[in-house]
């Protein structure tokens, strides 16, 4: 179990460490589990693919924050619908 609820911050170097990891579980015939990555980390760990490769725990306080991280960037982008801007665009 890797518990990243104090990390708010990952870049490729901590993709490939969790990588890494994930290989030597399976190599071991083990799982790896993350917990409690932070929205921004979870985002990447989306966008990387690895939100599908791993398995991955929320505590309650964190998922909370993620919905909450979430809902702000949903609101972001129908306000700039409504302001009339889109990708590439104004």
């Amino acid at each position: 179990v890797l518990v990243l609820s104090g990390i708010d911050f990952m870049d490729s170097s901590g993709l490939g460490l969790v990588m890494g990891r994930y290989a030597l579980m399976q190599r071991l015939g083990g799982e790896l589990t993350v917990k409690d990555p932070a929205p921004r980390v979870m985002d990447i760990f989306e966008l990387a693919g690895l939100s599908r490769m791993i398995k991955i725990e929320m505590s309650d306080k964190n998922k909370q924050a993620e919905d909450h991280s979430k809902k702000d960037a949903q609101g972001t982008v129908k306000a700039n619908k409504r302001k009339g801007y889109r990708r590439g665009k104004k």
